[in-house]
C-alpha cells in the first residue's frame, strides 16, 4: 500500500510519461460462478504503471489464490507472462517500456478474469 501511495504521489508531481499512473482493471467474465464470495463493485487488484523502471506494480487487496498475469504490447506484439500467488500481497511484472497500447489480463484460479488497457 505504501508503494502504491508513493507511486501515485510521484505521478502527480512528475506526470505520467516518465512517472506512474493507475491502470484501470475491470472484471471481464461476470458470468463465472465461484466458491469464493465476491463483491460486485470492488476489484481486488490495484495496478500501477511505473515509467521509471517499466514495471507494472500489482497490489492484491484480497487473497484470490494463484493468478496468471499476461501483458501484451498490441503495437509491437511483445508478450510478458507471470504466475504468482496473490497471498504475497504484491507483484511486479517488468516490460521493455516500448511505446504502444498495452493490454493486461489477470486470471485467478477461481476462473475470474480482470482486464485493462493503457498507453505509453
Amino acid at each position: 500500500m505504501i508503494i502504491s501511495l508513493l507511486l501515485s504521489i510521484f505521478a502527480t508531481v512528475y506526470g505520467a510519461p516518465n512517472g506512474s499512473f493507475k491502470i484501470s482493471l475491470e472484471r471481464a467474465n461476470k458470468e463465472v460462478t465461484s466458491s469464493r464470495p465476491r463483491n460486485v463493485i470492488r476489484i481486488p487488484i490495484y495496478a500501477i504503471w511505473n515509467g521509471l523502471d517499466n514495471g507494472i506494480y500489482l497490489n492484491f487487496m484480497d487473497n484470490i489464490g494463484n493468478v496468471s498475469i499476461s501483458v501484451w504490447n498490441m503495437s509491437t506484439g511483445e508478450i510478458y507472462n507471470d504466475f504468482i500467488n496473490s497471498n504475497v500481497g504484491q507483484a511486479i511484472l517488468y516490460t521493455s517500456g516500448t511505446s504502444g497500447e498495452y493490454f493486461v489480463q489477470i486470471e485467478t484460479e477461481y476462473g475470474e478474469v480482470y482486464e485493462g488497457k493503457f498507453n505509453i
